[in-house]
């Protein structure tokens, strides 16, 4: 996961999922065609308007890249 040119894209640590519903750094979401949970890294959006999330794997650590509307889940932090 290389960090794209900052004149370019645009990146941001935050994403509004739904009305009321912020994801933040470390989140940990459910995503469809993911077996397991990921932790949410960054939101990108292109020059194109195209958008997406950075996510790693908890399991495995794997750096994946998805569609926002692939979330199916947001899990509460545990205290």
């Amino acid at each position: 996961m290389s960090t794209p040119p900052a004149s370019s894209y645009t990146v941001a640590d935050t994403f509004r999922l739904a009305p009321g519903r912020v994801i933040t750094k470390d989140a940990e979401l459910t995503v469809e065609g993911i077996r397991g949970r990921v932790r949410f890294i960054q939101h990108v959006t292109a020059p194109s308007g195209a958008e997406w999330l950075d996510v790693i794997t908890v399991r495995t650590g794997h750096a994946r890249s998805i569609r926002p509307a692939a979330v199916s889940r947001v899990h509460r932090r545990r205290a």
